[in-house]
């Protein structure tokens, strides 16, 4: 008789890389720390000592300009004539790990805001698992799958779900989802995704040198938009009545410039073949691509 899993059921993985720490070389030397965007807010301030000389409501309202300032530009409001915020492309990153035989729930990182797409296996010795798209469903059609097999059903995962964990306290493992898979591994394999990242920790509590002076995700092109975000908010609480807006139509326009760009940067020449997907897949039934057309071009591409 199935019964309910329990942590000891959970894999749980070690992310390495973009989940685990961002280190000083993430962003080379146009990147922006958050001591440099202290020293350019309590500019603003007109606060000539070191922040670590501030008052405390100096320094509360220093760090309540770059905490507000950094959600407002990892967050954006749309743009005028837009009906969508962007989503910024260095928040998406892919990331692989290895499925464990029998076990069919897996912790995701502490960043995962949101999967983004299927997920697809990564092999280089079993070609066939290439043609295996590792469907993203809903709990309920697993659960009814599962149902179907009497939870006993393993085999290469081909469906996968967001599963939210319950919200217990941890230092090192995530406590918001899980991701679930059917059927269950039986045997390793080697998985890819997508997901939507959220953005660094706006907290201050526990900064310390080496954590402020870690370069800001993004900030190796988009520097100025998120210093000019943080003095934006600035000019907001040094004037209460809102009747200076200078630092707010400076962000607005550095927020297009830099939405124009990681759109630019990520956008690909070309959308591909116009093909049945299917004919990628090579089987004894369809055994060449057929019926190719030429490509779709984006953003004038030839």
């Amino acid at each position: 008789m199935a019964t309910d899993p329990t942590d000891t059921d959970i894999v749980d993985l070690l992310w390495n890389g973009y989940a685990a720490g961002r280190e000083s070389s993430y962003a080379g030397y146009l990147g922006l720390t958050r001591s440099q965007l202290r020293r350019e807010v309590s500019d603003y301030f007109g606060y000539v000592e070191p922040y670590d000389r501030l008052n405390t409501l100096q320094q509360r309202q220093v760090d309540s300009a770059i905490s507000r300032g950094l959600r407002q530009f990892y967050y954006p409001e749309p743009l005028r004539n837009e009906s969508f915020s962007h989503s910024w492309s260095f928040l998406k990153p892919s990331v692989a790990f290895d499925l464990v035989a029998d076990k069919n729930r897996y912790t995701l990182p502490m960043d995962f805001g949101g999967i983004e797409g299927d997920l697809h296996y990564e092999t280089d010795a079993d070609t066939k698992l290439r043609n295996v798209r590792v469907r993203v469903t809903s709990i309920s059609e697993i659960n009814e799958a599962e149902r179907q097999q009497k939870w006993e059903g393993t085999g290469v995962p081909h469906l996968a779900a967001i599963e939210p964990r319950e919200l217990i306290g941890s230092s090192s493992t995530s406590t918001r989802y899980v991701l679930r898979l059917y059927p269950t591994p039986d045997a390793v394999y080697s998985m890819r995704m997508r997901y939507n990242a959220f953005g660094p920790s706006v907290s201050v509590d526990g900064d310390d040198d080496h954590g402020t002076n870690r370069y800001l995700p993004g900030s190796a092109q988009h520097a100025e938009t998120i210093v000019s975000s943080c003095l934006c908010i600035a000019e907001q609480i040094a004037d209460s009545r809102n009747r200076n807006s200078r630092m707010q139509d400076q962000y607005q326009r550095r927020l297009a410039a830099s939405i124009m760009l990681d759109r630019r940067g990520t956008a690909p020449e070309s959308v591909g073949v116009m093909t049945d997907p299917a004919n990628y897949r090579t089987n004894v039934y369809r055994p060449h691509r057929i019926g190719d057309v030429s490509s779709i071009t984006y953003g004038g591409g030839s």
